[in-house]
């Protein structure tokens, strides 16, 4: 299973699904309709200290964009 993932990401990237441009092909359609895209905020990526991402965006349950969050205090 791992190594079809691996291969269909290295081929086609994490974001190659469009949204459809026709509606008439039902297996596209729910292709599409089945991808879960979610934002968290605060993401710790190590168990030994603070590190942390102020957003990260998932798609289908793999990170596939961070986010660092400023303004003009923090900066």
């Amino acid at each position: 299973m791992y190594d079809r993932l691996r291969a269909a990401l290295d081929k086609q990237g994490t974001l190659h699904q469009f949204r459809p441009a026709l509606g008439m092909n039902a297996t596209l359609q729910a292709r599409y309709a089945a991808n879960r895209l979610r934002v968290v905020r605060q993401v710790r990526y190590s168990v030994h200290g603070e590190q942390s991402l102020d957003l990260v965006l998932f798609l289908n349950g793999l990170p596939v964009a961070t986010a660092e969050l400023k303004s003009d205090y923090t900066q």
